[in-house]
């Protein structure tokens, strides 16, 4: 799955966690910026049971920041 990060927020790294409701349920696989799109971006591990394209994750950052991030199918932008 890709997640999209809300607002100007930083870049989720490879092994970054990602939760829902409290409850870890992934993890980032590879992140960078998309000067397309103008926000970072993620491609993320999700357990199929809990991925719920278009709802907002949290993803916890190595240095301890949160961010928020919705679930998106790929491609990220639709041709």
């Amino acid at each position: 799955y890709g997640l999209v990060v809300k607002g100007k927020g930083p870049i989720p790294r490879e092994g970054d966690k990602v939760f829902i409701g409290g409850v870890e349920v992934g993890y980032i696989t590879s992140g960078t910026f998309s000067p397309t799109l103008n926000t970072a971006i993620a491609q993320a591990y999700i357990r199929p049971q809990q991925a719920f394209p278009g709802f907002y994750y949290d993803v916890i950052l190595r240095r301890g920041v949160k961010v928020r991030a919705r679930l998106v199918d790929f491609p990220f932008i639709k041709s």
